[in-house]
């Protein structure tokens, strides 16, 4: 094992928390600041940040000071946990230097979510109203880079849903996403859940649990940042993570989030500009919810999309796993049980069909040749390129786009 990477953190004069983690690969540093609520650094937070980068290093990891005994003790098995999910990546660590030390418990009041104005924290929210007090929105997380602009309306949604709610409003502004993707850690899969746990931490003082809403319902876990598996191990004996929302499949969300007058206003599940509406009405994610939506018959009471579902753009769809697909399997069931749109539930089961044909084909030939598809794929990467360098005009008597598209069927 390689020398052991020293986790540090501090705290500047306007409040803004600073991680640094070094190691034999060189030095980074991730930041957090609270807009309206105190940061404070912990054992806890440090460790939850650098945990999977010095995994993903191959390197014990030192953090001196003290830390909550359930909290180291549960370190193990999430160690255990992410060197079963991803053995080639994630070595086993031990953390050095930390002492087990009870804080003691101070009650607290605030129950917090981790709130994006979709589908899946608008479910939770509704779900535990009576209980949840503040929502916590950090900016950061957003979907491309492209999106950065959006931030402000992104924002407001998340204001105008708590006004509406009657909750509080506890932003953060934090760069540890480029920290986790800089250490070679996917987001979705891997640096998500921790980068909420160790904003968790840094507000531990403050708050008696948080909530983080399901991505996946019990029937279709996957290997992911966040689960019912890992989100509860990073508490503590005063702060709890409370994975919540996987008994219920994206319909059944959509059905409590429809009753909410207020949700159908402020539903934001989109990462697309759009000059008429927060989301922008043609993307997988907007078509995918709208005909959650319209499986509930909610859809018309909901302002928040720019166009519907049209057949042609659902037809165009292209599930990128089986995730994907099996959100648009449950639509699908919802779609024809209501017994309406039977030309969106036309296109719907076609597209479907056809994509269970190309994974099973996939398969095969994973197992048959399993060089073929990566050497495919960069051969597609490799014409696209070629063709995007050309000027505008014909190619053997077709348009780019044409050509394009053909040997896009071709590779599939």
């Amino acid at each position: 094992m390689n020398s052991p990477a020293r986790i540090t953190s501090s705290l500047d004069g306007s409040g803004r928390v600073r991680l640094s983690l070094e190691s034999a690969a060189g030095r980074s540093e991730a930041q957090f600041a609270g807009r309206d609520i105190q940061l404070v650094p912990s054992s806890e937070a440090m460790i939850t940040a650098a945990f999977l980068p010095a995994m993903i290093l191959g390197t014990d990891l030192v953090a001196d000071g003290y830390a909550s005994p359930k909290y180291l003790k549960a370190l193990v098995r999430l160690g255990d946990i992410y060197h079963a999910w991803h053995p080639g990546k994630l070595q086993k660590i031990a953390v050095r230097n930390v002492e087990p030390a009870s804080t003691p418990h101070q009650p607290q009041a605030r129950v917090g979510l981790f709130f994006t104005a979709g589908l899946d924290s608008f479910y939770t929210l509704l779900k535990h109203q009576d209980e949840i007090t503040d929502l916590i929105y950090v900016h950061g997380f957003g979907g491309r880079p492209e999106s950065a602009g959006l931030e402000p309306r992104k924002q407001d949604m998340v204001r105008r849903a708590a006004d509406g709610l009657g909750k509080n409003v506890v932003e953060i502004d934090t760069d540890v996403r480029t920290f986790f993707e800089g250490h070679g850690l996917h987001w979705a899969h891997l640096g998500a859940g921790p980068a909420l746990a160790t904003i968790g931490h840094l507000m531990a003082g403050q708050f008696q649990r948080i909530y983080v809403a399901a991505t996946h319902p019990y029937a279709g876990l996957r290997l992911w940042s966040s689960s019912p598996l890992l989100d509860p191990l990073w508490s503590t004996e005063t702060l709890e993570f409370v994975h919540d929302g996987c008994e219920a499949r994206r319909t059944e969300k959509a059905r409590l989030v429809a009753e909410s007058d207020v949700a159908m206003r402020t539903l934001r599940v989109c990462d697309r500009a759009s000059p008429d509406a927060p989301n922008c009405g043609r993307c997988e994610k907007c078509l995918r919810t709208m005909m959650h939506l319209l499986a509930v018959g909610a859809l018309e009471r909901c302002t928040t999309f720019a166009e519907g579902p049209e057949a042609h753009r659902v037809a165009a769809i292209r599930f990128q796993n089986i995730g994907f697909e099996r959100y648009h399997t449950d639509n699908l069931n919802a779609l024809r049980e209501r017994g309406t749109h039977p030309t969106l539930v036309r296109t719907l089961h076609r597209n479907l069909i056809g994509t269970r044909r190309r994974m099973i084909l996939r398969e095969l030939l994973d197992v048959s040749w399993p060089g073929l598809l990566p050497t495919t794929r960069r051969i597609r990467r490799w014409l696209f390129g070629r063709a995007n360098a050309m000027p505008q005009g014909a190619v053997r008597g077709h348009t780019i786009e044409a050509e394009q598209a053909s040997m896009a069927r071709w590779l599939e």
